[in-house]
């Protein structure tokens, strides 16, 4: 019952990663790698869910937002993934 509505989601996460990664590629003139995105982002949301977590697929916003900074490492990945983690631990009673 739930495979159908399992797999449409990970289309669409698969999706949009892949529509960022190019985005990306454009943007700052690179090539990224299509594949390791898939394999990464699958095989974070299957561990992700043995630990009871939500799937998550790549943010266009946040990614255009740390671009058009001039953040071109992972760092800035890192501080956005600890700050919402803050937020939701400061913020949930």
């Amino acid at each position: 019952m739930i495979l159908p509505y399992g797999l449409i989601m990970a289309a669409v996460g698969l999706t949009e990663g892949l529509l960022t990664l190019n985005l990306v590629d454009e943007i700052t003139g690179t090539k990224g790698n299509s594949n390791r995105e898939c394999l990464a982002q699958g095989t974070a949301n299957i561990a992700n869910g043995f630990f009871y977590g939500m799937g998550g697929c790549p943010m266009i916003a946040q990614t255009l937002v740390n671009l058009s900074s001039g953040s071109r490492a992972r760092l800035s990945g890192i501080v956005a993934a600890l700050t919402i983690l803050v937020i939701i631990l400061v913020v949930h009673p």
